[in-house]
């Protein structure tokens, strides 16, 4: 499939073909784009969508890498002026348009290649510069991105490697732009120049007071007094007046009474995970379960550690495979699952069944929503007093 690429991309509909898409990926065909990101979608490619979560995935990690060159995290105003959310969008439907066309030619990437390409990955090396599982893990938790989200992205981003260097593999570089890129980085300069300062100036001489009255008279204007005002501020809003607001015990329990079937905490379940890439800790593992051998003693037989992934529900939890195995364990239970590296060993270290909350439990955010509520109608009606007489006067103008 990529000789006969090679070969229609050296043709002139190949040539042709590759200069539309270059057109397309410089900005053209993006359809739809939504300026909120309250919508799943921000823009659309062809029949490929960008959801939100890409894009703030890529916007948050192009901040970082502003933030490393400029020593600070830009502030929205400052991201927008350097054209970062643009660059994020336009990156993104770049890397669609490549899917779309690599998915039309039926372009893949094995697990051996994938497998090649995690082992690789400097990001996931141990003290020893090899390939270590627990650094693995812990860098796509800290990324906030599953074990499969990461080989699905990998594996498209080989995909594109090989439809780019297909087609425009064998393109030169031209004479005019490879002199330039030399010039930029190898060009140097000497530079000559001195230090303006009190130690090498004479002082100017003292002015006369006719020179001042003088320059006075021609720049009167900017030595007039700025005129100011005192002004009080009252902090209004319903969040402050609610801060002044004490509800009482019986409106407490009046309002868990009628809302209690709504206060209902989920089930949320305490996982920690060993990643098993060697086949016989795998099996140590089952044969330690069958054997009825609990995880902690496993864990220390076999000088492993766990990573610890939190106190979750399992709606939380993005890994279909983990979520499933993970409720479905009793307490101090573990099962062995499939991996990215391997087999791995997930434990349930503690359970909160969750169910009805407790009316002590309820007793704060009630009294606060409670408070909210009042505090809404009295503002309206302290609104309502500030806005009338404001209008009458306005009128009478």
């Amino acid at each position: 499939m990529l000789d006969s690429l090679r070969i229609f991309a050296k043709s002139w509909p190949g040539k042709i073909m590759g200069g539309f898409l270059l057109v397309g990926l410089a900005g053209f065909g993006i359809n739809n784009v939504i300026t909120s990101l309250g919508s799943n979608t921000v823009a659309r490619v062809g029949d490929v969508e960008i959801t939100s979560r890409d894009f703030l995935r890529d916007y948050q990690n192009q901040l970082n890498r502003v933030a490393n060159q400029i020593g600070r995290m830009p502030t929205s105003e400052e991201a927008v002026s350097l054209g970062v959310p643009s660059m994020v969008i336009g990156d993104l439907a770049q890397n669609a348009a490549l899917d779309q066309m690599a998915n039309n030619y039926g372009l893949g990437v094995s697990e051996d290649r994938l497998s090649q390409i995690l082992r690789r990955d400097p990001n996931f090396s141990g003290t020893l510069g090899n390939f270590d599982p627990t650094t693995f893990s812990d860098v796509l938790r800290r990324s906030g991105i599953t074990e499969s989200e990461y080989l699905e992205n990998e594996a498209k981003s080989a995909q594109r490697q090989q439809l780019v260097l297909s087609l425009f593999g064998d393109t030169q570089l031209p004479e005019a732009a490879s002199k330039l890129i030399n010039r930029f980085i190898g060009d140097k300069r000497t530079i000559d120049y001195i230090v303006l300062n009190e130690t090498n100036i004479d002082a100017p001489p003292a002015p006369t007071e006719d020179e001042l009255a003088a320059y006075l008279k021609d720049h009167q204007s900017d030595y007039r007094t700025v005129e100011t005002r005192a002004v009080k501020v009252i902090a209004l809003s319903p969040d402050v007046l609610a801060a002044s607001k004490t509800i009482d015990d019986a409106a407490i329990s009046a309002e868990y009474e009628r809302t209690k079937a709504s206060l209902v905490k989920p089930e949320t379940r305490t996982i920690e995970q060993v990643v098993l890439t060697d086949a016989n800790l795998a099996q140590a593992f089952e044969d330690g379960k069958v054997a009825g051998t609990s995880f902690s003693d496993l864990v220390t037989e076999n000088g492993l550690s766990a990573t610890q992934l939190g106190t979750l529900t399992q709606a939380q939890i993005n890994d279909a495979d983990l979520g499933d195995a993970a409720f479905s364990l009793p307490e101090d239970g573990f099962a062995i699952i499939d991996g990215v590296a391997g087999k791995r060993a997930i434990h349930v270290s503690a359970i909160d069944v969750g169910g009805q909350t407790s009316l002590e439990d309820a007793k704060a955010d009630i009294a606060n929503k409670l408070a909210l509520d009042e505090a809404k109608k009295e503002y309206a009606t302290i609104l309502d007093q500030i806005e009338e007489p404001a209008c009458r006067l306005q009128a009478y103008w």
